[in-house]
């Protein structure tokens, strides 16, 4: 879900991260410092005036990283003695979607003379970094060969494939392939991601015990929701959501199988109906 993390569907995404594109990926820790301390200190204040944390607790925010339709966050709740009040919560604040739209076509326009000059090495290699980065995180032996002959095993042919369309087609053609190379993309966002959210958390009631998250809430005024963390303090999922009993599957969990962490899936995106004469194209 950062930039460390993930497979991307599109080459366009790769260049998005490999030239920084609209400057987004080059936020420090010290740029990024004043907004969580001020967000922790919000968030402290308003607890405390519900009654829900003492007047000693305190609430930490932390930035966990960011992905193409949102930034997530990890938050923390603890009392006087700075134990842990209950487990911790992610907090996902997506991008306004208008905009997003409008820099993705301006961005598939950029995207097209670059990848005149790109040969497929140079546009595999951010690919493979990022998939080396995030799998040392579960698998800290595992050199960089040793990934990066991993995806070149599971992912070549599909990226190739992305890659000759982008060398191949005019900037008109690319900005409309650019949304129809992954079926996935209109079911991304905030909008599509709380539809499936809480559909699937009424349709399974005990999807706390399932293998994807809970999801708590969704402003769609404001554009931001509430998860479970999944991390070691949850106990081990029970049972796998069945996707297929809703008519749904995860579309997106075929190439970005980084968004299970602790055998849960974080990410409500991507979950497309298994029909795909129902799929909506905007």
């Amino acid at each position: 879900m950062d930039k460390d993390t993930g497979i991307l569907h599109t080459p366009g995404q790769a260049y998005y991260f490999s030239e920084d594109f609209y400057g987004v990926n080059s936020l420090t820790d010290e740029e990024i410092k004043p907004f969580l301390n001020s967000a922790s200190k919000i968030l402290t204040r308003g607890f405390k005036e519900t009654g829900l944390i003492s007047d000693k607790g305190t609430i930490n925010v932390s930035y966990s990283g960011y992905g193409s339709y949102g930034n997530v966050y990890n938050i923390e709740f603890l009392d006087n003695n700075g134990s842990k009040i209950f487990h911790d919560k992610t907090l996902k604040v997506y991008k306004n979607p208008d905009i997003e739209k409008e820099m993705a076509r301006e961005f598939a326009k950029r995207i097209v003379d670059y990848y005149k000059t790109l040969s497929f090495e140079e546009y595999l290699a951010p690919l493979i970094r990022q998939y080396y980065n995030d799998k040392i995180r579960s698998y800290p032996d595992l050199s960089f060969d040793e990934a990066k002959s991993l995806f070149i095993q599971k992912f070549r042919n599909l990226y190739k494939k992305y890659y000759d369309e982008a060398k191949s087609v005019s900037v008109d053609e690319f900005v409309e392939k650019y949304y129809t190379m992954d079926k996935s993309i209109p079911y991304h966002g905030l909008f599509a991601e709380a539809n499936r959210a809480i559909f699937l958390k009424h349709k399974f009631p005990d999807i706390k015990n399932s293998n994807y998250v809970e999801p708590f809430f969704f402003d769609l005024k404001n554009g931001f929701a509430l998860f479970e963390t999944s991390d070691t303090e949850l106990l081990k999922p029970k049972f796998e959501l069945p996707l297929d009993e809703a008519g749904l599957k995860n579309q997106d969990l075929l190439l970005n199988e980084d968004n299970i962490v602790f055998d849960r899936v974080v990410d409500y995106g991507g979950i497309v109906p298994v029909d795909e004469s129902k799929m909506y194209y905007p």
